[in-house]
């Protein structure tokens, strides 16, 4: 699983980072210390997702008796790096513009229908790359996910979380394209590139098109910000995506497009100018009261 393979490269990293320190040798200064070192080359957020997975290993030795005391719960994660601001969702306008530039020229390159997949369904990559033709239900015009294919082990595996596994709803004109590339190809697969060729087109086309450049998992952000600024809502969202919960969307999700919040500003001064113009009340007093 993609998860166990990113596990298995943290154990690599801690190793080559704490060496042959031991648990008994090991204190919050060396704790914070060692932290500090793997922040001299990485972002910040980089260096969070490390001593989240250190963290939970330490309390759990806790826990276990195998350190006496609490040493990690104060370490926190420092990067000598500057934050880069990446653009991880294209707006509304940019989206429109891939969209219909990638439903124009579907035929030309694989990478493209691919492209147009993740745009349209907000899967995550693995999810399209493990699309056969038994998924598409070209009568309801629906995708069923119940799989993702994994670019770091070559190997099919199940979804992410037992939410993953979903069916989501897509244009009959998506529809329609994919059930005509059933007919001119063989293989199992829908798409049989891996995860870098289809990286690499992307980019490419951004250029061409003159749009922010986006990483593959930015098309899942893009469709899912997309919605949301089209008024569709956070639950159906949620579900679309296959998170757990609305909470993850929200937090994710809510304000990444520039539009929104010009939008949102927008719509209540036209809310308040409809508002009835109310004369003051005249307060009468009867036996004393008002």
């Amino acid at each position: 699983m993609t998860t166990e393979h990113l596990y298995k490269h943290r154990i690599v990293v801690i190793r080559d980072l704490f060496g042959n320190i031991t648990l008994s040798q090991l204190s919050h200064a060396i704790l914070q210390k060692k932290i500090d070192e793997y922040g001299e080359t990485r972002q910040k957020t980089t260096v969070n997702v490390l001593l989240i997975t250190v963290k939970a290993s330490l309390k759990d030795a806790l826990y276990d008796g195998y350190i006496p005391r609490d040493i990690f719960s104060r370490v926190k994660p420092h990067s000598d790096l500057e934050p880069v601001n990446k653009i991880k969702a294209l707006s509304a306008t940019d989206f429109e513009k891939l969209q219909n530039y990638l439903f124009t020229h579907y035929a030309e390159y694989d990478a493209n229908l691919a492209l147009l997949v993740l745009l349209e369904t907000g899967m995550r990559v693995g999810e399209a790359l493990a699309l056969n033709y038994n998924d598409i239900n070209a009568l309801f015009d629906s995708i069923a996910i119940t799989k993702t294919y994994s670019t770091a082990i070559h190997t099919m595996t199940k979804p992410k979380t037992k939410t993953s596994t979903r069916n989501v709803k897509i244009t009959h004109e998506l529809a329609q394209l994919l059930v005509d590339q059933k007919d001119r190809k063989n293989s199992e697969r829908y798409f049989t590139s891996t995860l870098y060729p289809v990286e690499q087109h992307l980019k490419s086309v951004l250029k061409a098109l003159k749009l922010p450049q986006i990483t593959v998992h930015g098309l899942r952000h893009s469709h899912a910000s997309y919605l949301l600024y089209k008024g569709v809502s956070v639950n159906y969202v949620s579900e679309r995506l296959g998170h757990a919960n609305t909470a993850i969307t929200q937090l994710v999700y809510s304000h990444m497009l520039s539009e929104e919040r010009s939008k949102e500003a927008d719509k209540t001064v036209k809310i308040l100018s409809k508002s009835p113009i109310v004369p003051k009340a005249q307060s009468k007093h009867r036996n004393g009261a008002i």
